[in-house]
């Protein structure tokens, strides 16, 4: 009799056991989302072959964005996926990570069947986030044919923008894991030597540092090699100095900047193009050249000026054969994180 109930205890554990196991992989295939795949910087286009050519070229415009960074360069590429293939296994489109899907008012159309489910009644802009897989943009453009140009023209700007901030949250978790991966060690020498603080990610390193509050530098790099193609290299960099009657102009910041790279940067030349303020500072951009070495890149930086304590946080990419714009906005999400501390 002992036995049998020790054994029929031994039952209902392995019951309550299994049940529980059940439950949990249930709920998990519920809210489980296919990886997503795909090169961040390619916006893959699923509409109608009609559609893209007639507005490819429109939609090239929008989303390319080029730049010059000194060569001209695609912030995205566009890959037509025409709709009829979309959900083929043997490419998985629906699961690429950044995804444009154009359809007109036909509701007969192959486009419009991938939408259908996904949208209200009424034309406009759709956005979805991990919507077939993760982490995925899905933007989806509903526009009777006859007005799609007045469209593309008077949401251009939304419509880039979508993709581009979706591209940078990852850069944010891929630097901080939702910002709590960061170089503390540094993190807390900064606050003890120089009264600011900055999140360095963990493939950051230091590769040189000297001064007091007053004045100072230091200089954080990242070298990475991508495949058969020349080296990346990251420059983050903060240079500070007392000076009561520093005006934030082209001519004295690129005197400053190029007085430093004549001792850590080889001589580097700065050319500055255009500035704007944001939520760090007075941010200037332009491009940093080398003509002795034939090399250059693009450049960011900004100023801070706090106590009589200029402070010039800048930023800078090597990448020569590789496209730099998400390097650059790696960079501008690691000096969003500089701050003065009172």
């Amino acid at each position: 009799m002992k036995y049998s109930k020790l054994f029929n205890n031994v039952c209902v554990k392995i019951i309550i056991f299994s049940t529980t196991i059940f439950i949990f992989f249930i709920s998990c295939n519920i809210n489980f989302k296919p990886i997503a795949f795909g090169p961040r910087d390619v916006i893959n286009v699923v509409t109608d072959s009609s559609v893209w050519n007639s507005y490819r070229s429109s939609l090239e415009e929008i989303l390319w964005d080029t730049r010059y960074y000194p060569s001209f360069e695609h912030v995205f590429d566009l890959e037509f996926t025409p709709s009829e293939n979309f959900w083929e296994k043997r490419t998985d489109f629906w699961r690429r990570h950044n995804i444009l899907i154009i359809s007109t008012d036909d509701t007969a159309s192959s486009t419009y069947n991938i939408v259908k489910n996904h949208i209200s009644d009424g034309f406009g802009i759709y956005i979805f986030k991990d919507l077939w897989a993760s982490p995925q943009i899905v933007v989806m453009l509903i526009v009777e044919e006859n007005k799609f140009d007045d469209f593309l023209k008077e949401n251009s700007t939304e419509i880039f923008n979508t993709f581009f901030d979706d591209v940078s949250e990852r850069l944010f978790y891929i630097l901080y894991k939702d910002g709590d991966q960061y170089q503390e060690i540094i993190y807390d020498l900064f606050k003890a030597d120089y009264n600011f603080s900055i999140k360095f990610p963990h493939y950051y390193v230091i590769s040189g540092r000297s001064g007091t509050e007053d004045s100072g530098y230091v200089i954080g790099v990242q070298h990475m090699r991508s495949g058969t193609h020349n080296a990346i290299s990251r420059y983050i960099s903060v240079i500070w100095k007392t000076d009561p009657d520093f005006l934030p102009s082209f001519d004295n910041i690129t005197k400053w900047r190029d007085s430093f790279a004549s001792t850590y940067f080889e001589g580097d030349k700065l050319i500055l193009k255009d500035s704007i303020s944001d939520s760090l500072g007075l941010k200037f951009e332009g491009l940093w050249q080398n003509p002795e070495q034939g090399a250059g890149g693009p450049w960011q930086g900004w100023i801070i000026i706090h106590n009589d304590i200029v402070y010039l946080v800048e930023t800078h990419v090597f990448s020569p054969g590789n496209k730099k714009s998400f390097y650059l906005e790696e960079l501008r999400l690691i000096a969003g994180t500089f701050q003065i501390l009172e």
